[in-house]
């Protein structure tokens, strides 16, 4: 539980934990381990590329979030991507495969 206080060795041991977490997912209480190490890494990953981005390039305020333009274009990658899976689905199993047709955009022959 104080993997993270104790410095590298501790952050080692959490990706081990985390590891195993995924390993065993049969196991009662794993899945909230695992979400708990997701979470942290995830802390981990902002706050040590904060400092870095603010130590190393001088970046200040919201300039300092690590991969700041992906972060802001995620919304719509997912969106896309859900729009290529409803694509591909209804390719799959018969329907209709343009999800766009009917928006008063131009459907072709």
């Amino acid at each position: 539980a104080n993997n993270v206080e104790s410095g590298i060795p501790g952050l080692q041991r959490e990706i081990h934990d985390t590891v195993w977490n995924l390993e065993h997912l049969e196991r009662y209480g794993v899945c909230s381990e695992l979400l708990r190490g997701i979470i942290l890494m995830g802390a981990g990953y902002l706050v040590f590329g904060c400092v870095y981005k603010n130590q190393a390039l001088g970046a200040t305020g919201i300039d300092m979030v690590p991969h700041l333009g992906f972060w802001m274009q995620y919304p719509d990658l997912v969106r896309d991507g859900a729009k290529y899976a409803q694509i591909l689905a209804a390719d799959a199993f018969g329907g209709r495969s343009d999800p766009f047709a009917g928006d008063g955009g131009f459907a072709g022959p």
